[in-house]
């Protein structure tokens, strides 16, 4: 029962996670399983914060530690120190929850925990992102998003790239945090998973500024970035090069051939797939790739394309 109602919390449906964790509950209670209320309170709890519960939700993960400690379930404790960060860090309380989730990272290094440690880690970089600490916040969460991936946690991936996207926004990368965003949402989309409410709120106040700085394009460059390979999406999210390179006026640099390869590479064709469609071998193609990608200052197809689409090379040039 607590393993379908974290399924079902994941998907966003929170009664249905509730009344599971009532009859785990009771049942624990019956056979005087402390541990195990301990686990199917922790598990309500968490179902109750991402709903957006935070007093209900704040008083089951409360009592689990309570219980956890007292049974020495060390893991128990450490889980349940990550979502004790959740209500402070949505009341704006961030040290406090910045300290709660370093004590969940610090325990869970020790305990050998690796996916609650990324998990905090991640939040660490939210709540060094709301106090102003771009640095701190980089470190954290080029520490966590990376271990989150390699975890395959499906949960935590999008939002990590949502935590990326805040710091994106906050860093003076409007459109790779727009990027970001969409690569977020549809990670989710396809996963079936739900971001905690808090995280969602984060996300839109992080781009509310961003979206009135790149105005009509910022539609474009999110869908863009739903296009985004996972791979791809983490390195513009821990790239911490200057966007303003990316502006208007750098077409002009390009010449037609240039502009042609650019706007295909934009449209998510391979070098091969660019070489047939313009006649020409596949190392010529990659050649202007490469001298494009010099030229403009880029590093990747990924800037490249969201650059062209700025400029309007893809409509010019199909």
């Amino acid at each position: 029962m607590n393993g379908a109602a974290w399924l079902a919390t994941d998907q966003g449906n929170f009664a249905e996670a509730d009344a599971l964790l009532e009859r785990s509950i009771a049942r624990a209670r019956v056979v005087h399983d402390t541990v195990g209320e301990g686990w199917a309170l922790f598990y309500r709890g968490r179902s109750r914060l991402m709903s957006g519960d935070f007093v209900g939700g704040s008083s089951d993960v409360s009592r689990a530690m309570e219980l956890q400690t007292a049974g020495g379930d060390e893991a128990g404790v450490a889980a349940a120190l990550w979502f004790s960060g959740l209500p402070p860090l949505s009341r704006g309380e961030v040290e406090l929850a910045c300290e709660r989730f370093e004590r969940c990272t610090q325990l869970s290094d020790a305990l050998g925990l690796p996916a609650v440690g990324a998990r905090a880690l991640q939040l660490i970089g939210v709540c060094r992102l709301e106090m102003g600490d771009l640095r701190g916040a980089r470190a954290a969460l080029a520490r966590g998003v990376p271990a989150i991936v390699d975890l395959g946690d499906r949960f935590a991936i999008p939002a990590g790239l949502s935590a990326l996207a805040g710091l994106a926004a906050k860093g003076g990368r409007p459109r790779a945090a727009l990027m970001l965003a969409g690569a977020a949402a549809e990670y989710e989309r396809v996963n079936h998973t739900y971001r905690p409410q808090a995280m969602r709120d984060f996300l839109d106040q992080w781009l509310t500024p961003v979206r009135t700085a790149v105005g009509a394009a910022a539609a474009k460059i999110l869908d863009e970035g739903r296009r985004l390979p996972l791979d791809e999406a983490v390195a513009l999210g821990l790239d911490d090069q200057p966007e303003d390179r990316w502006r208007a006026g750098r077409a002009r640099r390009l010449t037609r051939r240039e502009s042609e390869v650019a706007a295909l590479v934009a449209r998510g064709l391979t070098n091969r797939e660019i070489a047939g469609q313009l006649y020409v071998s596949v190392r010529t193609v990659e050649v202007h790739v490469d001298h494009i990608l010099s030229k403009l200052g880029f590093r990747t197809r990924t800037q490249l394309a969201a650059w062209a689409h700025e400029e309007g090379l893809v409509a010019k040039n199909t």
